[in-house]
Protein backbone atom coordinates (compact mmCIF):
# COMPACT_ATOMS: atom_id res chain seq x y z
CA UNK A 1 0.00 0.00 0.00
CA UNK A 2 0.97 3.59 -1.06
CA UNK A 3 2.04 5.02 2.52
CA UNK A 4 3.20 8.10 0.63
CA UNK A 5 -0.83 8.52 -0.31
CA UNK A 6 -3.29 9.86 2.33
CA UNK A 7 -6.84 8.86 0.11
CA UNK A 8 -5.66 5.46 -0.65
CA UNK A 9 -4.05 5.47 3.23
CA UNK A 10 -7.43 6.42 4.08
CA UNK A 11 -9.12 3.70 2.48
CA UNK A 12 -7.40 0.94 3.28
CA UNK A 13 -8.03 1.40 6.56
CA UNK A 14 -12.09 1.97 6.16
CA UNK A 15 -12.11 -1.47 4.10
CA UNK A 16 -9.53 -3.20 6.89
CA UNK A 17 -6.77 -3.50 4.07
CA UNK A 18 -4.30 -2.59 7.36
CA UNK A 19 -4.89 -1.18 10.18
CA UNK A 20 -3.50 1.96 12.15
CA UNK A 21 -0.85 0.44 13.71
CA UNK A 22 0.72 -1.41 10.81
CA UNK A 23 0.55 2.07 8.74
CA UNK A 24 2.20 3.72 11.46
CA UNK A 25 5.14 1.01 11.25
CA UNK A 26 5.33 1.62 7.85
CA UNK A 27 5.70 5.57 8.00
CA UNK A 28 8.29 4.54 10.62
CA UNK A 29 9.94 1.75 8.25
CA UNK A 30 10.01 4.63 5.62
CA UNK A 31 11.20 7.35 7.99
CA UNK A 32 14.34 5.69 9.37
CA UNK A 33 15.45 4.68 5.66
CA UNK A 34 15.75 7.58 4.64
CA UNK A 35 15.21 10.67 7.15
CA UNK A 36 18.93 10.14 7.92
CA UNK A 37 19.94 11.79 4.60
CA UNK A 38 17.21 13.80 4.49
CA UNK A 39 17.03 15.24 7.45
CA UNK A 40 12.76 16.06 6.83
CA UNK A 41 11.63 15.02 10.56
CA UNK A 42 13.48 16.94 14.06
CA UNK A 43 11.57 15.72 16.30
CA UNK A 44 9.76 12.74 17.36
CA UNK A 45 7.59 10.93 20.02
CA UNK A 46 6.95 7.26 19.55
CA UNK A 47 6.13 6.01 22.70
CA UNK A 48 2.94 8.76 22.15
CA UNK A 49 2.20 7.73 18.05
CA UNK A 50 2.24 4.08 18.86
CA UNK A 51 -0.74 4.58 21.66
CA UNK A 52 -2.13 6.91 19.37
CA UNK A 53 -2.22 4.07 16.80
CA UNK A 54 -3.40 1.81 19.09
CA UNK A 55 -6.30 3.34 20.08
CA UNK A 56 -7.42 4.45 16.85
CA UNK A 57 -7.33 0.58 16.19
CA UNK A 58 -9.42 -0.39 18.83
CA UNK A 59 -12.04 2.28 17.70
CA UNK A 60 -11.58 1.11 14.27
CA UNK A 61 -12.63 -2.90 15.46
CA UNK A 62 -15.22 -1.69 17.95
CA UNK A 63 -16.48 0.17 14.77
CA UNK A 64 -16.45 3.34 16.31
CA UNK A 65 -13.47 5.42 14.04
CA UNK A 66 -14.01 9.06 14.65
CA UNK A 67 -13.93 9.58 10.92
CA UNK A 68 -12.03 8.92 7.61
CA UNK A 69 -8.20 9.98 9.47
CA UNK A 70 -8.67 8.08 12.35
CA UNK A 71 -5.41 6.39 12.67
CA UNK A 72 -3.86 8.46 10.04
CA UNK A 73 -0.08 9.59 10.40
CA UNK A 74 1.05 13.00 10.29
CA UNK A 75 3.48 15.67 10.96
CA UNK A 76 3.97 19.63 11.69
CA UNK A 77 5.84 21.91 10.68
CA UNK A 78 8.15 22.94 13.53
CA UNK A 79 6.67 26.84 13.75
CA UNK A 80 3.15 25.41 14.70
CA UNK A 81 2.75 24.15 18.38
CA UNK A 82 2.16 20.86 19.29
CA UNK A 83 1.91 19.80 23.13
CA UNK A 84 4.51 17.26 23.66
CA UNK A 85 6.71 18.34 21.41
CA UNK A 86 9.36 21.84 21.39
CA UNK A 87 8.62 24.55 18.47
CA UNK A 88 11.65 26.37 17.04
CA UNK A 89 11.14 28.33 14.20
CA UNK A 90 14.28 27.11 12.98
CA UNK A 91 15.87 29.44 15.74
CA UNK A 92 18.28 29.46 18.12
CA UNK A 93 16.12 31.72 19.87
CA UNK A 94 13.45 28.75 20.55
CA UNK A 95 15.74 26.21 20.90
CA UNK A 96 14.51 25.72 24.36
CA UNK A 97 10.79 26.49 23.99
CA UNK A 98 7.71 24.09 24.63
CA UNK A 99 4.64 25.47 24.68
CA UNK A 100 2.59 23.18 25.75
CA UNK A 101 -0.49 23.29 24.04
CA UNK A 102 -1.77 22.66 20.38
CA UNK A 103 -2.46 25.28 18.03
CA UNK A 104 -6.32 24.30 16.59
CA UNK A 105 -5.24 22.48 13.59
CA UNK A 106 -3.65 19.68 15.21
CA UNK A 107 -5.83 19.91 17.96
CA UNK A 108 -8.40 19.13 15.22
CA UNK A 109 -6.59 16.17 13.80
CA UNK A 110 -5.78 14.55 17.15
CA UNK A 111 -9.23 15.16 18.05
CA UNK A 112 -10.05 13.10 14.63
CA UNK A 113 -8.16 10.22 15.62
CA UNK A 114 -4.62 10.86 13.02
CA UNK A 115 -1.54 10.52 14.97
CA UNK A 116 1.02 12.73 15.42
CA UNK A 117 4.61 11.47 14.15
CA UNK A 118 6.52 14.34 14.43
CA UNK A 119 8.12 17.90 13.80
CA UNK A 120 9.31 19.13 10.44
CA UNK A 121 11.87 20.50 9.83
CA UNK A 122 12.06 25.01 8.30
CA UNK A 123 14.37 27.60 7.85
CA UNK A 124 14.81 30.12 10.43
CA UNK A 125 11.34 32.14 10.95
CA UNK A 126 9.67 30.17 8.35
CA UNK A 127 11.34 32.93 5.73
CA UNK A 128 13.75 31.45 3.31
CA UNK A 129 13.15 28.95 0.17
CA UNK A 130 16.26 26.68 1.36
CA UNK A 131 15.01 24.64 4.68
CA UNK A 132 18.11 24.87 6.66
CA UNK A 133 18.42 26.44 9.81
CA UNK A 134 21.17 26.46 12.68
CA UNK A 135 19.16 24.27 15.07
CA UNK A 136 18.63 21.43 13.04
CA UNK A 137 20.85 21.87 9.79
CA UNK A 138 19.48 21.15 5.99
CA UNK A 139 16.57 19.10 4.71
CA UNK A 140 17.53 17.81 1.33
CA UNK A 141 14.93 17.08 -1.98
CA UNK A 142 14.06 13.55 -2.12
CA UNK A 143 14.53 13.32 -6.14
CA UNK A 144 18.02 14.38 -6.00
CA UNK A 145 19.41 14.69 -2.21
CA UNK A 146 22.06 17.76 -4.17
CA UNK A 147 19.60 20.11 -4.37
CA UNK A 148 16.80 21.80 -2.22
CA UNK A 149 13.26 21.04 -1.34
CA UNK A 150 12.73 24.49 -1.62
CA UNK A 151 10.93 26.18 2.23
CA UNK A 152 10.21 27.17 4.31
CA UNK A 153 7.99 23.61 4.29
CA UNK A 154 10.61 21.57 2.94
CA UNK A 155 10.69 19.48 5.64
CA UNK A 156 7.04 18.99 5.79
CA UNK A 157 7.28 17.92 1.97
CA UNK A 158 10.33 15.80 1.95
CA UNK A 159 8.50 13.35 4.94
CA UNK A 160 5.27 12.64 2.54
CA UNK A 161 7.28 12.36 -0.93
CA UNK A 162 9.06 9.57 0.39
CA UNK A 163 5.92 8.12 2.68
CA UNK A 164 7.47 8.90 6.36
CA UNK A 165 3.60 10.11 6.36
CA UNK A 166 0.48 11.00 4.55
CA UNK A 167 -0.27 13.83 5.23
CA UNK A 168 1.46 17.24 6.50
CA UNK A 169 0.61 20.23 7.98
CA UNK A 170 3.10 23.79 7.40
CA UNK A 171 2.19 27.61 7.13
CA UNK A 172 2.70 29.50 3.62
CA UNK A 173 3.29 33.36 3.57
CA UNK A 174 4.64 33.57 0.47
CA UNK A 175 4.91 29.80 -1.32
CA UNK A 176 5.79 27.90 1.78
CA UNK A 177 3.95 25.65 0.75
CA UNK A 178 3.43 25.02 -2.73
CA UNK A 179 7.14 25.82 -3.74
CA UNK A 180 8.14 22.91 -1.68
CA UNK A 181 5.08 20.84 -3.15
CA UNK A 182 6.00 21.80 -6.84
CA UNK A 183 9.86 20.85 -5.97
CA UNK A 184 8.61 17.37 -4.28
CA UNK A 185 6.15 16.41 -6.76
CA UNK A 186 3.35 16.68 -4.13
CA UNK A 187 -0.20 18.49 -3.99
CA UNK A 188 0.26 21.60 -1.93
CA UNK A 189 -2.73 23.56 -0.82
CA UNK A 190 -3.04 27.60 0.50
CA UNK A 191 -6.47 27.97 1.48
CA UNK A 192 -8.29 31.50 1.55
CA UNK A 193 -6.81 33.53 4.97
CA UNK A 194 -8.68 32.24 7.68
CA UNK A 195 -10.30 28.95 6.60
CA UNK A 196 -8.55 26.58 8.77
CA UNK A 197 -8.92 28.91 11.84
CA UNK A 198 -5.46 29.40 14.03
CA UNK A 199 -5.58 30.06 17.98
CA UNK A 200 -2.28 29.60 19.56
CA UNK A 201 1.47 30.01 17.79
CA UNK A 202 4.50 32.57 17.29
CA UNK A 203 3.15 36.04 16.33
CA UNK A 204 2.85 36.78 12.46
CA UNK A 205 5.57 38.47 10.75
CA UNK A 206 3.27 40.15 7.60
CA UNK A 207 0.16 40.96 9.10
CA UNK A 208 -2.30 38.55 7.58
CA UNK A 209 -0.08 36.56 5.25
CA UNK A 210 0.42 33.58 6.87
CA UNK A 211 -1.82 30.84 6.08
CA UNK A 212 -1.74 27.18 7.67
CA UNK A 213 -2.41 24.99 4.27
CA UNK A 214 -1.79 21.06 3.51
CA UNK A 215 0.41 18.96 1.70
CA UNK A 216 -0.65 15.29 0.43
CA UNK A 217 -0.09 13.14 -2.60
CA UNK A 218 -2.87 14.69 -4.51
CA UNK A 219 -5.90 16.55 -4.27
CA UNK A 220 -8.36 13.66 -3.08
CA UNK A 221 -5.74 13.54 0.09
CA UNK A 222 -6.37 17.68 0.38
CA UNK A 223 -10.02 17.56 0.73
CA UNK A 224 -9.89 14.66 3.24
CA UNK A 225 -7.56 17.21 5.60
CA UNK A 226 -9.55 19.79 4.69
CA UNK A 227 -13.03 18.25 5.66
CA UNK A 228 -11.20 18.45 9.38
CA UNK A 229 -9.29 21.63 9.14
CA UNK A 230 -11.34 23.95 8.02
CA UNK A 231 -14.64 25.55 9.51
CA UNK A 232 -15.03 28.46 11.94
CA UNK A 233 -13.73 29.09 15.43
CA UNK A 234 -15.13 31.72 17.66
CA UNK A 235 -11.71 32.63 19.18
CA UNK A 236 -10.73 33.72 15.44
CA UNK A 237 -12.41 36.31 13.77
CA UNK A 238 -10.96 35.32 10.52
CA UNK A 239 -12.36 32.08 10.70
CA UNK A 240 -16.22 33.01 10.60
CA UNK A 241 -16.04 34.78 7.00
CA UNK A 242 -16.33 31.04 5.62
CA UNK A 243 -19.13 28.50 5.98
CA UNK A 244 -18.69 24.75 4.67
CA UNK A 245 -15.84 24.25 1.66
CA UNK A 246 -19.18 23.47 -0.47
CA UNK A 247 -18.82 23.07 -4.22
CA UNK A 248 -17.35 25.76 -6.86
CA UNK A 249 -19.54 28.49 -8.42
CA UNK A 250 -21.92 27.08 -11.11
CA UNK A 251 -21.07 27.61 -14.76
CA UNK A 252 -17.27 28.24 -16.54
CA UNK A 253 -14.03 29.13 -15.44
CA UNK A 254 -12.26 31.51 -16.96
CA UNK A 255 -8.49 31.37 -16.94
CA UNK A 256 -5.67 34.25 -17.18
CA UNK A 257 -2.50 31.97 -18.20
CA UNK A 258 0.39 34.15 -17.14
CA UNK A 259 4.14 33.22 -17.95
CA UNK A 260 5.92 35.96 -16.08
CA UNK A 261 5.59 38.39 -13.36
CA UNK A 262 7.69 40.58 -11.20
CA UNK A 263 9.81 41.59 -13.93
CA UNK A 264 11.29 38.09 -13.64
CA UNK A 265 12.33 35.50 -16.61
CA UNK A 266 10.68 31.69 -16.96
CA UNK A 267 12.53 29.06 -17.56
CA UNK A 268 11.70 27.60 -20.89
CA UNK A 269 11.16 23.94 -19.86
CA UNK A 270 8.61 25.09 -16.99
CA UNK A 271 6.97 27.39 -19.19
CA UNK A 272 6.52 24.01 -21.81
CA UNK A 273 4.85 22.42 -19.71
CA UNK A 274 2.76 24.76 -17.68
CA UNK A 275 1.36 25.13 -21.19
CA UNK A 276 0.60 22.01 -21.81
CA UNK A 277 -1.37 21.94 -18.21
CA UNK A 278 -3.28 24.98 -19.27
CA UNK A 279 -4.00 23.06 -22.65
CA UNK A 280 -5.82 20.18 -20.92
CA UNK A 281 -7.50 22.55 -18.15
CA UNK A 282 -8.66 24.09 -21.82
CA UNK A 283 -10.07 20.17 -22.52
CA UNK A 284 -12.03 20.08 -19.38
CA UNK A 285 -14.16 23.24 -19.93
CA UNK A 286 -12.52 26.68 -19.46
CA UNK A 287 -11.85 29.48 -20.94
CA UNK A 288 -8.07 30.48 -21.13
CA UNK A 289 -6.71 33.60 -22.50
CA UNK A 290 -3.22 35.08 -21.66
CA UNK A 291 -2.42 38.35 -19.33
CA UNK A 292 0.08 39.55 -16.94
CA UNK A 293 -0.41 39.11 -12.92
CA UNK A 294 -2.92 41.69 -11.68
CA UNK A 295 -1.16 44.82 -9.51
CA UNK A 296 2.03 46.42 -9.53
CA UNK A 297 4.33 43.69 -8.05
CA UNK A 298 7.00 46.50 -7.33
CA UNK A 299 4.35 48.23 -4.79
CA UNK A 300 3.87 45.05 -3.62
CA UNK A 301 7.46 44.18 -3.06
CA UNK A 302 8.32 47.63 -1.12
CA UNK A 303 5.09 47.08 1.07
CA UNK A 304 5.82 43.63 1.68
CA UNK A 305 9.44 44.38 2.71
CA UNK A 306 8.53 46.94 5.29
CA UNK A 307 6.26 44.76 6.71
CA UNK A 308 8.54 41.57 7.29
CA UNK A 309 11.51 43.38 8.45
CA UNK A 310 8.97 44.67 11.49
CA UNK A 311 7.89 41.79 12.34
CA UNK A 312 11.68 39.99 12.60
CA UNK A 313 12.13 43.24 14.48
CA UNK A 314 9.14 42.44 16.87
CA UNK A 315 10.31 39.09 17.78
CA UNK A 316 14.04 39.28 17.71
CA UNK A 317 14.31 42.25 20.53
CA UNK A 318 12.19 40.38 23.50
CA UNK A 319 15.65 38.13 23.82
CA UNK A 320 18.84 39.51 24.83
CA UNK A 321 22.17 38.64 22.96
CA UNK A 322 19.78 38.08 19.81
CA UNK A 323 22.16 39.55 16.93
CA UNK A 324 24.37 36.77 18.15
CA UNK A 325 22.10 33.94 17.98
CA UNK A 326 20.49 34.23 14.47
CA UNK A 327 21.72 33.85 11.06
CA UNK A 328 23.12 36.69 9.16
CA UNK A 329 20.09 37.01 6.86
CA UNK A 330 17.63 37.61 10.00
CA UNK A 331 19.67 39.79 11.73
CA UNK A 332 19.96 41.87 8.39
CA UNK A 333 15.96 41.79 8.29
CA UNK A 334 15.53 42.37 11.91
CA UNK A 335 18.10 46.27 11.67
CA UNK A 336 16.36 47.15 8.81
CA UNK A 337 13.29 46.64 10.74
CA UNK A 338 14.28 48.84 13.89
CA UNK A 339 15.40 51.72 12.21
CA UNK A 340 11.28 51.90 10.60
CA UNK A 341 9.13 53.83 12.20
CA UNK A 342 5.27 53.53 13.12
CA UNK A 343 4.30 55.68 10.93
CA UNK A 344 7.00 54.04 8.06
CA UNK A 345 4.39 50.42 9.00
CA UNK A 346 1.32 52.54 9.21
CA UNK A 347 1.75 53.76 5.22
CA UNK A 348 3.10 50.38 4.06
CA UNK A 349 -0.50 49.22 5.37
CA UNK A 350 -2.31 51.45 3.16
CA UNK A 351 0.14 50.93 0.74
CA UNK A 352 -1.23 47.22 0.86
CA UNK A 353 -5.00 47.96 1.29
CA UNK A 354 -4.58 50.15 -2.06
CA UNK A 355 -2.40 47.50 -3.90
CA UNK A 356 -5.47 45.10 -2.82
CA UNK A 357 -7.63 47.04 -4.00
CA UNK A 358 -6.20 47.61 -7.68
CA UNK A 359 -5.77 44.01 -7.92
CA UNK A 360 -9.40 43.30 -7.50
CA UNK A 361 -10.35 45.68 -10.47
CA UNK A 362 -6.89 44.23 -12.56
CA UNK A 363 -9.02 40.56 -12.43
CA UNK A 364 -11.43 41.92 -14.75
CA UNK A 365 -13.68 38.83 -15.15
CA UNK A 366 -11.06 35.80 -14.78
CA UNK A 367 -11.78 33.45 -12.08
CA UNK A 368 -8.36 31.72 -11.89
CA UNK A 369 -4.82 32.88 -12.24
CA UNK A 370 -2.66 29.48 -13.76
CA UNK A 371 0.84 30.19 -13.18
CA UNK A 372 3.88 27.89 -13.05
CA UNK A 373 4.84 27.31 -9.09
CA UNK A 374 8.09 28.84 -9.47
CA UNK A 375 10.02 30.16 -12.63
CA UNK A 376 13.12 27.77 -12.40
CA UNK A 377 13.33 24.08 -11.49
CA UNK A 378 14.86 23.17 -8.28
CA UNK A 379 18.23 24.11 -7.48
CA UNK A 380 21.91 23.29 -6.01
CA UNK A 381 21.87 23.53 -2.27
CA UNK A 382 24.83 24.58 -2.34
CA UNK A 383 24.77 27.51 -5.06
CA UNK A 384 21.64 28.85 -4.37
CA UNK A 385 18.77 30.03 -6.56
CA UNK A 386 20.33 30.44 -10.92
CA UNK A 387 21.50 33.74 -11.55
CA UNK A 388 19.38 33.80 -14.93
CA UNK A 389 16.28 32.05 -15.35
CA UNK A 390 14.79 32.66 -19.18
CA UNK A 391 17.54 34.90 -20.15
CA UNK A 392 16.49 37.22 -17.71
CA UNK A 393 18.56 38.49 -14.44
CA UNK A 394 17.18 36.36 -11.41
CA UNK A 395 16.21 38.86 -8.51
CA UNK A 396 16.12 37.97 -5.02
CA UNK A 397 12.56 37.63 -5.08
CA UNK A 398 12.90 35.16 -8.25
CA UNK A 399 11.34 31.86 -6.35
CA UNK A 400 8.01 33.95 -5.22
CA UNK A 401 7.61 36.07 -8.43
CA UNK A 402 4.25 34.13 -8.82
CA UNK A 403 3.34 33.00 -5.23
CA UNK A 404 3.50 35.90 -2.84
CA UNK A 405 0.71 37.16 -4.51
CA UNK A 406 -1.76 35.04 -2.84
CA UNK A 407 -0.46 35.72 0.42
CA UNK A 408 -0.96 39.17 -0.27
CA UNK A 409 -4.14 38.79 -1.17
CA UNK A 410 -5.53 36.40 0.92
CA UNK A 411 -6.99 34.04 -1.77
CA UNK A 412 -7.06 30.13 -2.03
CA UNK A 413 -4.08 29.03 -4.16
CA UNK A 414 -2.77 25.27 -5.00
CA UNK A 415 0.45 23.68 -6.23
CA UNK A 416 0.04 20.47 -8.33
CA UNK A 417 2.81 18.58 -10.79
CA UNK A 418 2.12 19.12 -13.92
CA UNK A 419 5.15 17.36 -15.48
CA UNK A 420 9.06 16.23 -15.03
CA UNK A 421 12.09 18.46 -16.41
CA UNK A 422 14.25 17.45 -18.81
CA UNK A 423 16.37 16.02 -15.86
CA UNK A 424 13.54 14.45 -14.44
CA UNK A 425 12.62 17.12 -11.70
CA UNK A 426 8.90 17.60 -11.26
CA UNK A 427 7.28 21.35 -12.09
CA UNK A 428 4.31 22.77 -10.47
CA UNK A 429 1.36 24.40 -12.02
CA UNK A 430 -0.36 26.86 -9.46
CA UNK A 431 -3.66 27.76 -9.36
CA UNK A 432 -5.11 31.11 -7.56
CA UNK A 433 -8.76 31.51 -7.08
CA UNK A 434 -10.45 34.72 -5.62
CA UNK A 435 -11.32 34.86 -1.76
CA UNK A 436 -13.19 32.44 -0.77
CA UNK A 437 -13.04 30.62 -3.89
CA UNK A 438 -11.29 27.55 -2.50
CA UNK A 439 -13.34 25.05 -4.16
CA UNK A 440 -13.22 26.15 -7.55
CA UNK A 441 -9.40 25.91 -7.13
CA UNK A 442 -9.49 22.22 -5.53
CA UNK A 443 -12.18 21.53 -8.77
CA UNK A 444 -9.94 22.67 -10.77
CA UNK A 445 -7.07 21.17 -9.52
CA UNK A 446 -8.72 17.41 -9.60
CA UNK A 447 -9.90 18.05 -12.93
CA UNK A 448 -6.23 18.09 -14.19
CA UNK A 449 -5.27 14.99 -12.04
CA UNK A 450 -7.70 13.24 -13.06
CA UNK A 451 -7.01 13.97 -17.08
CA UNK A 452 -3.09 13.12 -16.09
CA UNK A 453 -0.71 10.95 -14.06
CA UNK A 454 2.19 13.40 -12.87
CA UNK A 455 0.90 13.43 -9.30
CA UNK A 456 1.41 9.86 -9.34
CA UNK A 457 4.94 10.20 -10.23
CA UNK A 458 7.40 9.88 -7.13
CA UNK A 459 11.21 10.07 -6.71
CA UNK A 460 13.50 6.88 -6.74
CA UNK A 461 14.39 5.80 -3.65
CA UNK A 462 15.33 1.89 -5.04
CA UNK A 463 12.18 0.78 -3.66
CA UNK A 464 8.00 0.41 -4.63
CA UNK A 465 6.30 2.85 -2.26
Amino acid sequence: MPVDDLAEAAAALAEGRTDPEALLDACLARLAAHNPGLNAVIAMDLPAARTAAAEAAARRRAGQALGPLDGVPFTVKDNLYAAGFGATWGSRLFQDFAPGVDDLCVARLRAAGAVLVGKTNTPEFALAVHTSNPVFGTTRNPWDPALVPAGSSGGAAAAVAVGMAPLAIGTDAGGSIRLPAAFTGLSGFKPSTGRIPRLHGFPPLSLDYQAIGVMARDVAGIRLAMGILAGGDPRDRASLAFGPLGAPPPGGTRIRLVMQAGGEGTDAAVAALVRDAAAVLAEAGCTIAGGDMPGDATALRDVSAVLSAVGVARVVQAHEGWRDAVTPAIRSVAERGMTLSGIDYARAQDGLAAWRASVGAAMGDDDILVTPTCPAPPWPIESGPPATVGGLQAGPRMPVAFTAFANAMGWPAISISCGLSPEGLPIGLHLIGRYGEDARVLALAEAFQQRTAWHKARPNLGETP
